[in-house]
C-alpha cells in the first residue's frame, strides 16, 4: 500500500510541478523522498485523465503499482517535459535567421544589386576582350580581374550611398507645395476633430506611400538605415576603394576610380556649381562616359597593359563594344528618370523627362537603341567570317524585334510598368555582354 501511495503522489506531482523534472540523474532518491512527504490535492489526479489524451505517452492513474512502474512514469514524464524547451531554442535560431535575412535584404536594396550584377558582368566581359590566346586565361588573369573588381565594387557602393544620402528628402517627397498638400490631407485623416487618433507615420511619409512618388522604399528614406550609419558606411567605402586601388598600382584602375568618384560626386552633392542632376546635359555628361569607362574601357586597359603586359589594338570587337555600349548606357540614363518624374518635378529637377514629357523621352530612347541594333547588324554583315556574320545579324535582329514589341506594350501612365521596362534594359545589356564576343 505504501508503494501505491508513493506511486500516486509521484505521478500527480510530476504534472503539477514540472519544474522539478528538469534534472533526471543523481537526485532521484531525494526527489522521491520529497514527494512522499509532500501533500498533493486529490483533484489533481482527476485532472490527469483529461490531460492524458494530449500527451504522446499514455499514463493511467491507478491505485496499484510497483516501484518500477513509478520510476517508469517519472522518467517518461521528465522526457516529455524536456522536449518543451526545444521550440524555444528553435525560435531563437529562427529569430537570428530572420534578422540576418532582413539585414541582407536591406543591403541589397541599398547597393542596387541589379545594377551591381550588370556592372560586374560588363567588367568580366570587357576583360575577356583583352584575351588573344587561351594561354592568356591563367591564374594571373583572374587575379588581375579580382584586383579590378574589388575597388570598383566599393566605389559603386559609394556612388549609390552618396546618391541616396543627397536624395533622401526627394525620396521622402519633401517640397514646399507638397508639404501644404500633405498637411491638409494628413490633418483631414488624422488631425483636426479627431483628438483620440494618434497616427504612427509622419505626414511626408504618409503621402509618399499613398501616392508612391519617387522611392520611399529605399533603406535611408524608409528609416531602415539611419542617416549617420549611411554616411559612415559610404565614407568607408570610398576610402576602401582608393586604398585597394592604390595597393594594386594599376594606372588604368586608379584613373577609373578618380573619374568615377569625381563624376558621381558632381552629379549628386548639392553644392555651388555641383548637383549636376538638375541639368539634363550635365547629367548625361557625368554619367554616360563614367559608366562606359568603369565598365568597359578601364577593365580592358587594365587587363591588357597591367596584367597581360600587351599593347592595346582597337580591333573590330572592341570598337563594336564601345559604340553599342555607349548607346545602352545613354538609353538607360534616359529611361531612369521616367518612373521618377513626379518626384523630380516636386524637387525642381529639370530632367529631360520633366521638360519634354515621358512619352517623347521614352520613344527617343527606343529609337536610340534600335539605331544601336542597326549598327550591330551592319557590323555583322561586314564581318569576314560567315559564322560571325550569321550569328550577329540574327541575334541583334531578334533583340530589336523583342525590344520594339515590349516598348509598344508599356503604359507610361503606370509607374510600375515604366520601372519594369527600365529593369528590362538591364536584361538586354546582360545579353549584349555575351553577344559582343561573337563579333569578328
Amino acid at each position: 500500500m505504501a508503494s501505491t501511495s508513493s506511486s500516486r503522489l509521484l505521478f500527480c506531482s510530476s504534472y503539477s510541478h514540472p519544474s522539478l523534472l528538469s534534472n533526471t540523474t543523481g537526485s532521484d532518491a531525494r526527489r522521491v523522498l520529497w514527494l512522499k512527504n509532500r501533500k498533493v490535492p486529490k483533484e489533481y489526479c482527476s485532472k490527469i485523465s483529461i490531460m492524458q489524451d494530449n500527451w504522446k505517452h499514455s499514463y493511467k492513474c491507478i491505485d496499484g503499482g510497483s516501484t518500477s512502474t513509478t520510476r517508469k512514469l517519472y522518467i517518461n514524464a521528465t522526457s516529455a517535459q524536456s522536449h518543451e524547451s526545444e521550440p524555444q531554442q528553435g525560435y531563437g535560431t529562427q529569430s537570428i535567421w530572420k534578422s540576418t535575412k532582413d539585414m541582407l535584404h536591406t543591403l541589397q536594396k541599398f547597393a542596387m544589386s541589379y545594377f551591381l550584377i550588370t556592372m560586374l558582368m560588363s567588367i568580366t566581359s570587357s576583360s575577356l576582350l583583352a584575351v588573344e590566346n587561351l594561354s592568356d586565361i591563367s591564374p594571373k588573369f583572374f587575379d588581375g580581374l579580382l584586383k579590378f573588381i574589388i575597388p570598383i565594387v566599393f566605389m559603386h557602393l559609394y556612388a549609390v550611398g552618396i546618391n541616396q544620402l543627397t536624395d533622401i528628402e526627394i525620396d521622402k517627397f519633401d517640397n514646399k507645395f507638397t508639404k501644404v498638400l500633405v498637411s491638409f490631407v494628413y490633418k483631414s485623416f488624422f488631425g483636426i476633430g479627431r483628438p483620440n487618433i494618434r497616427p504612427h507615420i509622419r505626414a511626408e511619409t504618409f503621402l509618399a506611400i499613398t501616392l508612391q512618388i519617387n522611392k520611399p522604399y529605399r533603406p535611408l528614406a524608409s528609416g531602415k538605415i539611419s542617416y549617420k550609419a549611411g554616411f559612415i558606411f559610404t565614407m568607408l567605402c570610398v576610402i576602401m576603394s582608393f586604398g585597394f586601388g592604390w595597393m594594386t598600382g594599376s594606372k588604368p584602375l586608379l584613373l577609373c576610380l578618380i573619374q568615377y568618384f569625381a563624376s558621381i560626386t558632381c552629379y549628386s552633392i548639392n553644392l555651388p556649381l555641383l548637383r549636376w542632376k538638375k541639368s539634363t546635359i550635365l547629367t548625361l555628361l557625368s554619367t554616360v562616359p563614367s559608366m562606359l569607362i568603369s565598365s568597359y574601357v578601364a577593365p580592358l586597359f587594365h587587363m591588357k597593359t597591367y596584367v597581360l603586359k600587351k599593347t592595346i589594338i582597337f580591333s573590330r570587337p572592341i570598337v563594336f563594344t564601345f559604340v553599342v555600349m555607349s548607346f545602352y548606357n545613354l538609353v538607360i540614363m534616359l529611361l531612369k528618370d521616367i518612373p521618377d518624374i513626379e518626384g523630380d518635378k516636386a524637387a525642381g529637377l529639370q530632367t529631360l523627362s520633366v521638360r519634354l514629357g515621358p512619352k517623347r523621352v521614352f520613344w527617343l530612347s527606343v529609337s536610340l537603341l534600335e539605331m544601336a541594333y542597326g549598327f550591330a547588324i551592319i557590323m555583322g554583315t561586314t564581318s569576314p567570317f560567315l559564322w560571325s556574320k550569321i550569328f550577329t545579324v540574327l541575334a541583334h535582329g531578334i533583340m530589336a524585334l523583342i525590344f520594339y514589341y515590349r516598348a509598344n506594350s508599356v503604359n507610361l501612365k503606370n509607374k510600375d510598368a515604366s520601372q519594369s521596362f527600365y529593369m528590362f534594359m538591364f536584361q538586354l545589356l546582360c545579353v549584349e555582354n555575351i553577344l559582343i564576343h561573337f563579333v569578328r
